[in-house]
């Protein structure tokens, strides 16, 4: 008997630690950021980007089949800091990367700058 209790227990925390690893979010370390111009298309959260928004496409796996849609994160890279809203996934990011929008980028380096390097981190 002590020993099916004992097994129970063990199986219980076990799933719980599963279930927790499976919906936690990650955020981005000196992760990659290059920027997009979504244009007048729908994105994939679904609304048409409007032209000054500070908007971020994710990678695949933070884009999660859209649940981290209409998010808000803190971005941080040389000294300056500001929010967007997720509003798309970028499939060619990397792992923790991020497309910008250009107003976005902009805030942080000229396009000229091509690629860079920031913390961010969801709200």
């Amino acid at each position: 008997m002590r020993l099916t209790a004992f097994t129970s227990a063990i199986s219980i925390a076990f799933l719980a630690g599963v279930n927790a690893v499976s919906i936690e979010r990650r955020d981005g370390t000196n992760s990659q950021w290059t920027f997009y111009n979504p244009g007048s298309s729908a994105t994939a959260c679904g609304p048409v980007i409007e032209g000054g928004a500070f908007a971020v496409a994710i990678d695949p796996t933070q884009y999660n089949s859209g649940s981290n849609c209409f998010k808000t994160i803190t971005l941080k890279s040389g000294g300056k800091s500001t929010q967007a809203t997720v509003l798309d996934e970028c499939v060619t990011c990397p792992p923790g990367g991020l497309d910008l929008t250009v107003p976005l980028f902009e805030f942080f380096q000229p396009i000229s700058t091509g690629i860079i390097h920031g913390n961010w981190s969801f709200n």
